[in-house]
């Protein structure tokens, strides 16, 4: 591992996102960047939360002006993060360009690309039906969920609770209007992350709980206070970005320096900054509830 550099690879191809993840490599631009001199400076920002959809930022260093004038908004982009030479790479986002701008600074030009998980089918996907009394949450939330054109649907990742009333459910909007409307309604929290869409009962959390302290990367915990009492309500947590932390599992923060912080907490964001040529190698957790120095299960 330490002769090892960590790596950036970007796969940016035809629009093909309403596929669902369909990476087709002969046809992508191919960026690579890692420690060695000969490669490309890529700074990655990845935004990942339970209540929204998943975002990324590249910043991208003297690209050829022929790559800078392909890119266009109808393209798809692939990001992974990992070991130089490894298969292991984990896809750190999957999504669609939304605006492509470069600036020059100094004999610099910069390129960045703001993308959005899944941006075309939240554009173009709406619903228009009534639901009858009875009709179980969940049904309603695949059913929505399935007009998300390429997203992927996976009933397991669906974990909703609760049937209509008699007043039934009507919707004619949006899928995203619709699926906030119905969460509101029924305590639950819905987003797509990296082409999945994941819904799930407000405050219940996978049953996965990983590790992190000081031996694995760990660096800060601090506590996340409300109120005038300033009560804690999960922590944020800062430590070197590691491979497969997910929305909605479980982490415990093993504090060295204030042990009163030691806990174990539900992952409610995700965020990475990633750049080989900086060193910057980092993951921030926000965490909006503690589950017990041992949590339980569900």
């Amino acid at each position: 591992m330490a002769n090892e550099y960590r790596e950036i690879e970007v796969y940016i191809g035809p629009f093909e996102e309403w596929k669902g993840k369909v990476l087709n490599k002969a046809q992508s631009i191919h960026l690579v960047s890692n420690g060695n001199n000969n490669t490309l400076r890529i700074a990655v920002s990845v935004h990942r939360a339970i209540l929204s959809f998943c975002t990324c930022q590249l910043n991208i260093w003297n690209l050829s002006e022929g790559t800078r004038d392909s890119l266009k908004k109808e393209m798809s982009v692939y990001v992974f993060a990992g070991f130089e030479g490894r298969d292991d790479k984990e896809m750190v986002f999957f999504g669609g360009i939304r605006n492509v701008n470069s600036t020059r600074q100094g004999p610099d030009v910069i390129t960045t690309i703001d993308c959005l998980t899944s941006n075309g089918a939240y554009m173009r996907a709406s619903i228009s039906k009534t639901y009858t009394e009875g009709v179980k949450v969940k049904e309603i939330v695949k059913e929505m969920a399935s007009t998300l054109e390429g997203v992927i649907v996976d009933p397991t990742e669906i974990d909703v609770e609760g049937e209509l009333g008699p007043s039934g459910f009507s919707c004619c909007a949006s899928t995203m209007d619709a699926l906030n409307n119905l969460g509101g309604q029924f305590g639950f929290s819905w987003t797509v992350d990296n082409g999945i869409f994941k819904a799930k009962t407000d405050g219940k959390f996978n049953n996965v709980q990983r590790v992190l302290n000081a031996t694995n990367g760990l660096r800060k915990v601090s506590p996340r206070l409300f109120g005038p009492w300033a009560v804690q309500r999960g922590a944020d947590i800062e430590a070197q970005y590691l491979p497969n932390f997910n929305l909605r599992d479980k982490v415990k923060a093993e504090s060295e320096l204030n042990k009163n912080l030691t806990n174990v907490y539900g992952i409610n964001e995700i965020n990475y900054n990633l750049c080989p040529k900086d060193n910057s190698w980092d993951m921030h957790i926000v965490s909006l509830m503690q589950l017990g120095t041992e949590a339980e299960n569900g």
